[in-house]
């Protein structure tokens, strides 16, 4: 299986509001490392693993990283709270052209 990391920062609970854009994010030396380490997929309880700019930023180093080594990234993940530190996850996209796609995520043991 390919290696995981999801990161619960708590940050779903601001979904739909004001502070869902001021969210905390990855520096990109973390998902260097992550990618060097063998990660695939990179899943995370906010909008973005990069800030998320009002501005309107087109800089998206984290997104660069993990997308240039052929690795994927889930945003917006809920329902976090309460899993182990260690769980199988999947994730099962719905079949759209793009680059992206609601999933259903689900851990399990």
């Amino acid at each position: 299986m390919p290696p995981i990391v999801v990161f619960d920062l708590g940050w779903a609970r601001y979904f739909g509001g004001e502070r869902a854009v001021r969210h905390p994010a990855l520096a990109a030396e973390v998902a260097e490392l992550l990618i060097a380490r063998g990660m695939r997929v990179l899943a995370v309880d906010t909008l973005s693993p990069d800030p998320t700019d009002a501005a309107g930023t087109s800089d998206f180093p984290v997104h660069q990283i993990v997308l240039g080594a052929d690795a994927l990234i889930v945003e917006n993940l809920t329902n976090l709270e309460g899993l182990p530190e260690r769980v199988r996850i999947g994730f099962f996209p719905l079949r759209l052209p793009g680059d992206g796609a609601p999933v259903r995520a689900v851990a399990f043991d």
